[in-house]
């Protein structure tokens, strides 16, 4: 089973600020750095590990995971722009790549 997709995103926002910048995710739950940003309006997470995958939550105890994203995958979440979220890798830190922007 293959799904081909592409999906091209253009917005004008309020904000002024985006990240775009690879970060290391530890294996404790962390609040993902907001740079300069304010808050998140949309976020991508890319992980290009080759083995272990991360997880986002909406806590800092893994409650309330909202994304699993495995080796080599992607996920483009767009979160209330109140909620803090939080990441954490499986067995080893992983290396990945985010972009987000204001609202």
């Amino acid at each position: 089973f293959r799904i081909s997709d592409t999906l091209n995103l253009s917005e004008t926002t309020s904000g002024t600020d985006a990240i775009a910048q690879p970060y290391t995710v530890t294996t404790s739950w962390v609040a993902i750095p907001l740079g300069a940003l304010a808050s998140f309006k949309r976020i991508m997470v890319r992980n290009t590990d080759s083995t272990n995958f991360i997880q986002i939550a909406l806590d800092n105890a893994g409650t309330n995971k909202i994304a699993k994203i495995v080796a080599g995958d992607a996920n483009l979440i767009t979160p209330d722009p109140s909620a803090t979220l939080y990441w954490k890798a499986d067995t080893s830190s992983v290396v990945v790549t985010m972009v987000a922007n204001e609202p």
